[in-house]
């Protein structure tokens, strides 16, 4: 596969866009996106086991079952890395999925338990962008601006790497667009490291002036330093809205210490209900027939392992858009014999 990568620093830190496969990215940390179980039955979770081996299984089982926000260390078998970070994007048992809050405190969670292990390179893929359901361009722009403010202090990483995976159906984007959420990722990591530059460079003037005694005129240098910081703020949200050019997760909140929430009943009926029914009821052409009549043809739901599966990432793309409404009226109208 060839490979497409982009690089600025932060601080003393490289942060590395890349366009390529994360089971081959040669890193000591390599993060993975998974269900509470560990299963590793799909996406990128699938993708480390084929590549790394029986033993991260065989290591994994041992700290199951989890819940969402958890992060589990294992070997990397006998892939380029010393570790496997196991984030848990899906809880089989609350029946929940990673929100804006997960996404940041686990990011957070792995470049801290990295430096606590004194790792120098980390790789992460789009947490929670696979059967998770969550939305690429919401989670590169929240990656990005997470990753970018812990490198904003001390740490022992000289590289962070963000990893696209080109052959991926995303949800919401579909094959052919992930050149250009590469494209708009770069843009916001650039914009987020001249920021961070800046930032620096008002601090050193802020200490300069203080124990210089220079005449008050040279004020005037803070102000138009000043005045950059505010173009470049200006620029990294402007990139920002463009990364946000697709849809947006309903679930996300504020704050990395937001507790996950269970989906709501709708239209009267509880989630677990329907979820039960529709298990029993449901084939697997059924599954393929609603993603597609309701997601479009760009969706991921087949690229889920078993039925179940298949079942969980279709309630998670339609809970992102807020469309579990409309699984209801799509069962009414083609299913009448399914009651709840």
């Amino acid at each position: 596969m060839d490979v497409t990568e982009s690089s600025c620093q932060i601080r003393g830190t490289m942060l590395k866009i890349r366009l390529g496969n994360l089971a081959k990215t040669a890193a000591d940390v390599l993060v993975s996106s998974d269900d509470s179980r560990l299963s590793m039955t799909g996406g990128i979770s699938k993708a480390l086991l084929d590549g790394g081996g029986p033993p991260i299984r065989l290591d994994a089982q041992k700290h199951v079952p989890r819940s969402i926000r958890d992060v589990v260390v294992t070997t990397a078998g006998t892939l380029p890395a010393q570790y496997i970070f196991h984030t848990v994007t899906i809880d089989y048992v609350q029946l929940q999925f990673a929100s804006e809050p997960d996404i940041r405190f686990m990011t957070t969670r792995c470049l801290e338990m990295a430096d606590a292990l004194e790792a120098k390179s980390i790789a992460f893929p789009t947490l929670g962008t696979g059967t998770a359901g969550f939305p690429i361009a919401e989670a590169v722009k929240i990656l990005l601006e997470t990753i970018g403010e812990y490198l904003e202090a001390d740490t022992h990483l000289s590289e962070v790497t963000l990893v696209l995976y080109e052959k991926e159906y995303i949800p919401g984007v579909g094959p052919e667009g992930i050149q250009q959420v590469y494209n708009t990722a770069v843009g916001l990591a650039s914009a987020i490291s001249q920021r961070q530059r800046v930032s620096t460079l008002l601090t050193e003037l802020d200490g300069l002036l203080t124990v210089s005694g220079l005449p008050a005129g040279l004020a005037a240098i803070r102000e138009k330093v000043e005045a950059v910081e505010s173009t470049m703020a200006s620029l990294r949200r402007h990139v920002a809205e463009l990364v946000l050019d697709s849809p947006k997760a309903s679930m996300s909140g504020k704050g990395t210490d937001a507790a996950p929430q269970p989906l709501p009943s709708v239209e009267g009926v509880e989630y677990e209900t329907l979820r039960k029914v529709l298990s029993n009821r449901l084939e697997v052409g059924d599954i393929q027939s609603i993603a597609y009549d309701l997601l479009g043809p760009d969706h991921n739901v087949l690229q889920a392992g078993t039925k179940q599966e298949q079942l969980l990432s279709l309630f998670a793309n339609l809970y992102n858009r807020q469309m579990i409404g409309e699984l209801l009226k799509w069962i009414r109208r083609n299913r009448p014999d399914i009651q709840f």
